[in-house]
């Protein structure tokens, strides 16, 4: 383990995201320190597109946060 793995480099808690009444993202909560290599996989249509804009900044999440270097910062989206 380096020196640099006990920090954060992505965070969210309660991630989510709806368009009308179709939810892409729930509840996501994840953490992955800083030094890791994390594959983001699953199957079509199951939020992994709408999880990366939400964490570049393109696109505001419904509710949630998101922390880290290089994370636009969302605090109580609503």
């Amino acid at each position: 383990m380096s020196a640099l793995s006990h920090y954060t480099a992505i965070a969210t808690t309660g991630l989510s995201k709806q368009f009308g009444a179709q939810t892409a993202v729930r509840d996501l909560t994840i953490n992955v320190p800083q030094g890791v290599v994390c594959g983001f996989v699953g199957p079509n249509g199951s939020g992994k597109t709408t999880t990366i804009r939400m964490l570049l900044g393109l696109v505001r999440p419904t509710s949630g946060n998101a922390t880290g270097a290089n994370v636009i910062s969302c605090g109580n989206c609503r």
